[in-house]
């Protein structure tokens, strides 16, 4: 059976909207809405497009992939605070929320060291709420963070400790005005997303010694 909701996440990965995706399919964005609610099935010449137009398998549209939503559009904290877009925000979160399942399905082969992020944030939380006065408060933190993490002083490591502490970082087309955005999941998972403009959409590459993920120069 053919699952409107994979197409709908898919299509928010590749950052499309409705009315985009049925123009490519010569479709209109109410016949796009109908696949993605699951009132109407696309017809086979249109599954052959999906999976052309998207590079996946047919199986895709017809597995039951739900899962436990671990992300919320409140958990995303821009770099940029002039970012409001609820619609960007989702599409962040869809993009958190596919990221996080593939981390998760890698990890189970392996076993992950526990890092010091959730050290540090518990401490940071302390701080936090004893330090009254926000410019002291982010100097006590920025303190702490460096100590914690053993960071250089001209913060020319910086990316790398927080790598190791635990926090995956991944690199991709935000678009708007952000240069990154962090998270962290319900069950905890730190997560910093670095703009990076790409053109096309080459593979992900992980990285299994920094615990990152990346997008693969194209050759």
């Amino acid at each position: 059976m053919f699952q409107g909701e994979n197409l709908q996440k898919i299509r928010t990965l590749y950052g499309l909207s409705r009315k985009e995706l049925g123009e490519q399919l010569q479709l209109s964005e109410q016949a796009i809405w109908q696949f993605e609610n699951q009132i109407t099935n696309p017809k086979f010449e249109v599954m052959v497009k999906l999976k052309e137009l998207f590079d996946v398998k047919t199986q895709f549209f017809l597995q039951d992939s739900k899962s436990e939503a671990v992300f919320q559009e409140g958990s995303v904290a821009y770099r940029l605070a002039d970012i409001h877009s609820r619609k960007k925000t989702y599409t962040e979160v869809t993009y958190l929320q596919f990221i996080y399942e593939v981390i998760t399905q890698l990890e189970s082969y392996v076993n992950v060291p526990m890092g010091e992020i959730h050290e540090l944030r518990n401490k940071t939380l302390q701080l936090y709420y004893q330090e009254a006065s926000p410019e002291k408060r982010i100097q006590a933190i920025a303190t702490l963070a460096r100590k914690v993490l053993a960071i250089a002083p001209d913060n020319g490591d910086l990316l790398l400790k927080l790598e190791k502490s635990g926090i995956y970082v991944v690199e991709k087309d935000i678009g708007d005005k952000a240069d990154a955005y962090s998270a962290w999941s319900a069950n905890n998972v730190a997560f910093i997303v670095r703009h990076q403009e790409i053109s096309s959409t080459p593979p992900v590459r992980f990285s299994a010694r920094t615990r990152t993920f990346t997008n693969a120069p194209q050759h």
